[in-house]
């Protein structure tokens, strides 16, 4: 069973959804979507399905101008939705049935960013899933145009830094990811601390469609995030 939640951000209304597994105070994983996707991606509802069902409490959430949050999206920044995960990092926190020593973090392209960002920069976050991570944006991604900002804000963060300060990170990239090159997931898996990890998913595009590649990209972030949310 799923909640709906309303946060107020200094930038956007964010809509969320919080699926319990129990009554019990449960570790939780937030799942942050990619630029242009939303909460209600078949990905993420895949993935709040099965974590749930296994012990684990997700939020699944709209960044700035995507799905029922506020805010328009060719206005977005990676400045923009990591205060909005912080919001919602702070609710989950603050919930009484989430353990807030136990918290992850699981994002796909630019979600992946920002997670990284969150886990780097803020230390709250005991664990990380990084999907099809990109180093650098391209302009003009699917005939869509973000404004110049965008792109000065997010040459403002020294990704490689960033991941430098970031452990407990397993990173998923599909081999025939036609949006971010593989080389890029490499270059900020190689700057990452330990424990790390990459696993590689043959075959699969940027989003994992493949039925087969998506169970194994679930499969892959569950053993991961399992690991470290259900230890002492």
């Amino acid at each position: 069973m799923e909640e709906r939640i309303e946060l107020q951000s200094k930038h956007n209304k964010i809509v969320a959804l919080l699926r319990l597994p129990g009554r019990m105070r449960s570790p939780c994983v937030i799942l942050c979507h990619g630029l242009l996707s939303s909460k209600d991606s078949a990905k993420y509802v895949l993935m709040s399905e099965v974590f749930c069902l296994r012990g684990l409490a997700t939020v699944r959430f709209d960044f700035h101008g995507c799905g029922e949050s506020g805010g328009e999206l060719r206005k977005t920044t990676l400045s923009i939705r990591l205060e909005n995960l912080d919001r919602v990092f702070e609710y989950v926190a603050s919930h009484p049935l989430i353990d807030r020593e136990r918290i992850g973090l699981l994002g796909s392209s630019l979600g992946a960013v920002v997670s990284l960002a969150k886990a780097a920069l803020h230390e709250q976050a005991r664990c990380a899933v990084l999907l099809s991570v990109p180093l650098t944006v391209r302009r003009g991604k699917e005939g869509f145009e973000l404004e110049e900002e965008f792109y000065r804000d997010y040459a403002a963060y020294d990704l490689l830094s960033i991941a430098r300060s970031s452990k407990n990170v397993l990173v998923v990239h599909g081999t025939d990811d036609e949006v971010v090159p593989l080389e890029e997931a490499r270059t900020i898996f190689s700057h990452l601390s330990t424990p790390k990890e990459m696993r590689l998913v043959g075959g699969a595009d940027h989003t994992f469609s493949n039925p087969s590649h998506r169970k194994a990209v679930v499969d892959l972030s569950l053993f991961w995030l399992r690991t470290f949310l259900l230890k002492p």
